[in-house]
């Protein structure tokens, strides 16, 4: 991710002023943020996930950062499994990722009532991701009428499998056969008293894999 973004980035004319890289686990950013205070960028862009996000998050606002300096990342940092935990420490960072639990399609608005109702809390991207992988298997197991037995019409099957997910329109690219969804630009923000990442915009539109296609 970090190497797609700079490839991006500077294409788009941005300029890269230093890449700071603590290891995983790191408890103590202090010295790190120091070094962003004397660099004093327009933006940074991270990326963390888990315990590091959170801490990574929390810091950068407790040592008056976010006042000056921009934060942007990865949606990884900033997701629900983190953003509760992470507080008023997240709001206004922007990110992007391929779902949002504030996407208001009809798929969505499903998806995280009933989430919602089963489980009592809202769903992450892990928790999409897991329902959009069920579907496709689901989906491709109705073109085979249920055969599992051979793996190439199973194969076949599944590039045919096209459907609106919670995160939008996705198919597999027949090249790659990765995935080929959107890809929505987020800020954190509070919306009916909750912290979510608000959809801003849509970056990029039916992505395919960069791998063997142009940014």
């Amino acid at each position: 991710t970090l190497v797609e973004f700079k490839r991006s980035f500077l294409k788009k004319g941005g300029k890269v002023i230093k890449e700071i890289y603590p290891p995983l686990g790191t408890n103590d950013f202090s010295p790190y943020l120091a070094v962003l205070q004397s660099i004093n960028p327009p933006a940074t862009y991270n990326f963390y996930g888990g315990s590091d996000a959170l801490r990574f998050v929390k810091q950068y606002s407790e040592a008056g950062l976010k006042s000056k300096i921009k934060c942007a990342s990865a949606g990884f940092m900033v997701e629900q499994d983190v953003l509760p935990s992470q507080g008023d420490a997240a709001l206004g960072i922007i990110n992007a990722q391929h779902y949002s639990d504030a996407l208001t399609n009809a798929e969505n608005l499903k998806f995280v009532a009933d989430y919602q109702a089963k489980y009592k809390k809202i769903p992450s991207v892990y928790a999409e991701y897991s329902y959009t992988g069920a579907r496709f298997v689901h989906e491709m197991l109705k073109l085979t009428g249920g055969d599992t037995s051979n793996t190439e019409a199973m194969q076949a099957a599944l590039l045919k499998v096209k459907f609106n997910a919670p995160r939008g329109p996705v198919s597999l690219d027949p090249i790659t056969h990765n995935i080929v969804h959107n890809v929505y630009l987020r800020e954190v923000a509070r919306v009916d008293g909750r912290l979510t990442n608000k959809v801003i915009g849509t970056l990029r539109e039916q992505l395919r894999d960069p791998a063997v296609r142009e940014v």
